[in-house]
């Protein structure tokens, strides 16, 4: 697996390792004769995409209003960052319609490696929210798009925005739970039903939960498949039922048994991450750890940078556990898009955590390895890349060229948290 690789040369990288002697010779860079990074993509949150395990990060449409608030601006670009050269690259030709807020899960089969893309919320020819329930498959071998040819032999999901998928690689299924049916991103109706897409036949089966009470309906929340657990098992958490800014906001997680189709376990939150909207999650293959970064809450900080993990085969006992503190509020004043210059303290370490945001793309890579990009925050979008080694801490992949707060971006004299 080439993530070890990639562990060690992000290592590297943050710690300016090396040998530096008189003698040494030069290693030989894979990147030297590649063509220079195309700028990168517009900052975005909400977008699909993640880590593909061979080498690269891969990133669909989104919302690219960069500004603090204001409508949605659904995207249909798709960009390759590789992660060992550092560059961006944009894919062209056919591709799905613009969209944000699209459920999606990476398939990563032996032979077959895809970025599973499922409705979302789009744009009428009048300019009108709409909500989309159509079936994308970005080959990532070929860097091409497809649209899956859904079997009619049973009615798929209703259209959705917001919901969460996860990919059931053992018999190479799609899970797909909750969203909103409502097209508006600013409130929600949410959903609580579960779906399997059988990739080999492309048909939609809906899943029961037996005679055992489900979560409560949510959007804007997370799910993923443990790929060692038997029975194989999904978990799914946070979110929201009502506001993506106001809340209440969900901090509960369940597993769900999907040979047996029951769920039967929530985990106890005492002491873990707060309820929030749009964090990310991801399964550490090698570890069986769910990992969960950032997101928005209500508490006095709002968008988040924390990580959190947890042991899913324990959820009836296990705690949550705080691998890498995030900022910490400094001041109450202000609100929204206007926070004061003071309003959040940076956690004091050589390799301190990103912006703090929400709806960004959160993945493992292997070796305690995590990449991530974009989401939104105080200061708007963004369209930074980020490892975090857990063992150290964060570094910069690919540099944000909006969204950055004032005292993160280095300067002087900030007037507000932004500027």
């Amino acid at each position: 697996m080439p993530s070890r690789r990639l562990a060690l040369a992000w290592l590297a990288m943050v710690l300016a390792l090396g040998c530096t002697g008189p003698n040494a010779v030069p290693p030989v860079d894979p990147c030297a004769n590649l063509p220079p990074s195309e700028p990168p993509p517009a900052p975005r949150s909400g977008a699909a995409g993640g880590f593909d395990f061979i080498n690269t990060f891969v990133v669909f449409g989104g919302d690219t209003n960069a500004s603090c608030n204001g409508p949605e601006q659904p995207s249909d670009d798709t960009w390759i960052f590789d992660i060992e050269c550092k560059r961006w690259t944009q894919i062209t030709g056919a591709k799905p319609p613009a969209r944000s807020g699209a459920a999606y899960a990476l398939e990563t089969l032996s032979t077959r490696k895809r970025l599973i893309v499922i409705g979302g919320r789009g744009l009428d020819d009048s300019g009108n929210y709409q909500l989309l329930n159509d079936v994308w498959a970005f080959d990532l071998l070929a860097n091409s798009w497809a649209q899956l040819d859904i079997s009619t032999a049973t009615p798929p999901p209703p259209p959705r925005a917001d919901a969460m998928a996860a990919f059931d690689g053992g018999r190479d299924l799609i899970i797909l739970y909750g969203g909103s049916s409502l097209a508006d991103p600013t409130v929600v109706a949410p959903l609580g039903d579960l779906w399997s897409l059988n990739l080999g036949t492309r048909t939609w089966l809906p899943l029961s939960s037996g005679n055992t009470a489900p979560p409560p309906p949510r959007a804007l929340g997370v799910a993923v498949i443990d790929f060692f657990s038997a029975p194989r098992m999904l978990y799914v958490g946070f979110g929201t039922a009502s506001s993506p800014t106001q809340g209440p906001f969900l901090d509960d997680f369940y597993g769900f048994d999907l040979e047996n189709q029951k769920w039967i376990t929530k985990g106890a939150q005492d002491g873990g991450p707060s309820g929030r909207v749009s964090p990310s999650l991801s399964f550490e293959i090698d570890k069986g750890l769910v990992t969960l970064f950032g997101g928005f809450d209500n508490g006095p900080l709002g968008y988040q940078n924390d990580v959190w993990s947890i042991d899913p085969l324990k959820l009836a006992t296990a705690k949550w556990v705080l691998s890498q503190p995030g900022d910490t509020p400094t001041s109450s004043s202000g609100s929204v898009c206007e926070r004061p210059a003071d309003f959040a303290s940076i956690p004091v370490t050589d390799l301190p955590p990103p912006e703090r945001r929400a709806g960004a793309l959160f993945s493992y890579a292997g070796s305690s390895v995590f990449y991530t990009f974009g989401g939104r925050g105080d200061c708007g979008s963004m369209n930074d890349v980020w490892g975090l080694l857990e063992a150290r801490g964060w570094g910069p992949l690919s540099r944000q060229s909006a969204g950055q707060s004032c005292a993160r971006a280095g300067r002087t004299g900030c007037q507000s948290l932004c500027q």
